[in-house]
């Protein structure tokens, strides 16, 4: 069952005026799967008594809290941090936080939480943690026993800039991890070559790097990544890139070697998604993305803002095998409103 807070950016600054709220989250205690308390600011004395009865949730296994610490000072971002993290079950499945200031100087007890609670989805997109922040996260998630739990890790649009060779080593260790957002970071091309060309990965589905300095010797790492793990998601919109790198990161992706199979060949990637939008390359590419729309279904293909003459035979293609080619920026917008419209439909059923 999900309970979502059917209020938005309201501040629940007594335990009064959160009192159906909390009454709520008592009664439905056993039957609460998925929680959202996103987009409302709870004091500490509220969020006080609303996880004296989070902590009877035993079915509870996802968790969401998008911006609930606007307007809240550090010390009291930080207790409600430390009131969550003590009443969350281990047995917790996916915890999202997006959209909060927590920071590199969040509270020891939420990076005890990280280190022992064995998540399959973790969410810090937008948390401010920088490089130091990143650190520490890291370091919290090696300590892990199990890693094989982890599928999907949001780091996007912290401010990280640089990334440790450290890091990469922990994230190798997580061998099923399938999803990972890096997007909105602007990090460095030294650190994206040494991220990219140190991570071992091969159970890899989606891979999003927008908006970070994914060129040169990055490239040829990121080709590389791509024909050892499974991506079928490969999202690099804005990638600071060189001339000639797209040209050579495209050719690459089509040299995977295909596989045999009874009636011909197949790759083990059926469908893919691509997004390169933003990155200047010029027509040379499109005979390249041609080749690849040969060797793959392409569900989605995003290019718009680049220097490519024709592309009629591209959309021909694309669009014969039922997928979708777009190359006006509004068609992206009005298709991911689709997209989270589903979603919003999925979580409701659950």
């Amino acid at each position: 069952m999900l309970y979502k807070i059917s209020t938005e950016f309201e501040k629940y600054s007594t335990v009064k005026s959160a009192e159906k709220i909390i009454s709520d989250l008592g009664n439905q205690a056993s039957e609460i799967t998925i929680l959202d308390l996103s987009l409302n600011t709870y004091t500490p004395e509220v969020l006080k008594e609303m996880c004296s009865k989070i902590k009877e949730m035993k079915a509870l296994r996802h968790v969401i809290l998008e911006s609930i610490f606007d307007s809240l000072n550090y010390e009291d971002m930080c207790l409600c941090l430390e009131l969550l993290c003590e009443s969350l079950p281990e047995t917790l499945l996916s915890f999202e936080l997006p959209s909060n200031a927590v920071s590199c100087n969040f509270p020891e007890k939420f990076g005890d939480f990280l280190s022992r609670t064995p998540l399959k989805k973790l969410n810090l997109h937008n948390c401010g943690l920088g490089e130091d922040g990143l650190v520490k996260v890291g370091q919290c998630l090696k300590k892990l026993e199990d890693k094989s739990i982890l599928e999907y890790l949001d780091l996007s649009k912290n401010r990280i800039n640089v990334i440790s060779k450290e890091f990469a080593e922990v994230f190798s260790a997580f061998e099923n991890l399938s999803s990972f957002k890096l997007q909105a970071n602007t990090i460095e091309e030294s650190s994206m070559e040494l991220f990219l060309g140190n991570i071992e990965n091969e159970n890899l589905q989606l891979l999003d790097l927008s908006d970070n300095f994914v060129c040169g010797k990055a490239i040829d790492y990121l080709g590389e990544v791509f024909i050892r793990n499974k991506i079928t998601e490969l999202y690099l919109q804005d990638i600071k890139v060189d001339d000639g790198d797209i040209f050579r990161l495209l050719k690459k992706m089509n040299s995977k070697p295909t596989q045999e199979v009874p009636g011909g060949f197949e790759d083990q990637r059926s469908e893919l998604i691509l997004d390169i939008s933003c990155n200047s390359f010029e027509q040379d590419c499109v005979k390249l993305l041609e080749d690849l729309a040969s060797r793959f279904l392409i569900k989605k293909l995003v290019i718009f803002d680049n220097c490519y003459d024709s592309i009629d035979d591209l959309k021909t293609m694309i669009s014969s095998d039922g997928g979708v080619l777009i190359d006006q920026e509004g068609d992206l917008m009005s298709q991911e409103e689709v997209l989270d419209d589903e979603l919003i439909k999925r979580l409701g059923s659950i």
